[in-house]
Parts: structure tokens; C-alpha cells; sequence
């Protein structure tokens, strides 16, 4: 088995209160790299165009950013995801439920293609 080099990424999915805010706030305070294609920036403009509203279904934006990931001043590419879920009324508890479990298979699926294109790139 050759090892190839991975290029890192980074996932953030939120729950609870003040989490579209924070991605918000992650998302202007990151340096969008110049490989960032098209289709990663209309759709960083649609999730952050979202962020004004209530999140009612979970949503994601997929980004490259650039970072010094090492602390030693050279800037690397990172992929950076972020996924906003809904915000869980617990008053409710069939909704809460419900969107607990949609949240889950969200995270079971994005876990299974990072497994799969991991393998893909190291095999």
C-alpha cells in the first residue's frame, strides 16, 4: 500500500444556541483561498445568506481557506466544511427527536465519504 499525502480538512457541524453565528464569524474571519472554485463560493453566499434566518433543515458550505497550520508562518491550503443544523426545541420532544436522528445520519453519512475517499486517495 502506497501512503499518499492527504490534503487536511476540517469539519465543523454545530448544535445548540449561537451556532449559526459562530460559523458566521468562522467563516469571516477565514482567508478564502484563490483554489476556492465557483461552485464553493455561490455556495458559501447561499449559506451565509441563510445565516439571517432561522435554520429549519441542516445546511452546509464547503470552502478552501488558507491557515498556518503549523505556526510557522507558511500558509497551506485547508478544506474547511461547515454544517449549520436546526435549532432543537426540547418543548418538543417528537421534533427534537426527529431532528437528533437526522442530525445523526447526516454526521453517519459524511463519516462513511470521508472514509470511502480516503481509501480511494491511499490505495
Amino acid at each position: 500500500m502506497s501512503h499518499t499525502h492527504l490534503d487536511p480538512a476540517l469539519n465543523i457541524l454545530t448544535l445548540g444556541t449561537g451556532k449559526t453565528s459562530f460559523l458566521r464569524l468562522l467563516l469571516d474571519t477565514s482567508t478564502i483561498s484563490s483554489a476556492t472554485t465557483k461552485e464553493q463560493l455561490a455556495s458559501v453566499a447561499k449559506f451565509v445568506q441563510g445565516c439571517s434566518s432561522h435554520t429549519s433543515y441542516i445546511r452546509a458550505a464547503s470552502v478552501e481557506i488558507e491557515l498556518d497550520i503549523e505556526g510557522t508562518g507558511d500558509q497551506r491550503q485547508l478544506g474547511l466544511t461547515l454544517i449549520d443544523t436546526p435549532s432543537l426545541d426540547f418543548k418538543d420532544e417528537a421534533a427534537t427527536e426527529r431532528l437528533l436522528s437526522e442530525t445523526l445520519r447526516h454526521i453517519d453519512s459524511r463519516l462513511a465519504e470521508g472514509v470511502e475517499n480516503v481509501r480511494a486517495r491511499v490505495l
